[in-house]
């Protein structure tokens, strides 16, 4: 039988989403937009939907809880789209913001 322990505590807590990882989310999404704007004034393309990110909860197969952040992206970085996962959301927005942040040096490097 499935332990769902984690998720009962999860959905016991009063905001899954502690501390300042709320805010340092807001900033992901801020610096996301602000790339976005940059590669758009020096006349990249990309879509309407850049910048898309989502938070997402959910339990495997042994009831465990993941945390998932997911963005899409024409302008930054590799692909298109991109999906973190951890145990916890202050690990998978640790993730994120670094690879988010590497990408986005790497392009203003390319920029000069």
């Amino acid at each position: 039988m499935t332990d769902y322990g984690a998720a009962e505590r999860l959905l016991k807590s009063e905001t899954p989403i502690k501390g300042n990882d709320w805010l340092r989310f807001r900033l992901l999404r801020e610096m996301v937009f602000n790339e976005i704007e940059r590669q758009r004034r020096n006349g990249e393309g990309g879509k309407m939907s850049d910048g898309q990110i989502s938070v997402k909860i959910f339990l495997d197969n042994d009831g465990e809880v993941h945390w998932q952040i997911w963005l899409y992206c024409y302008l930054i970085g590799p692909q298109r789209q991109y999906d973190w996962e951890a145990a916890t959301f202050s690990d998978v927005l640790d993730k994120a913001v670094a690879d988010v942040n590497a990408w986005i040096e790497e392009a203003k490097a390319e920029d000069v």
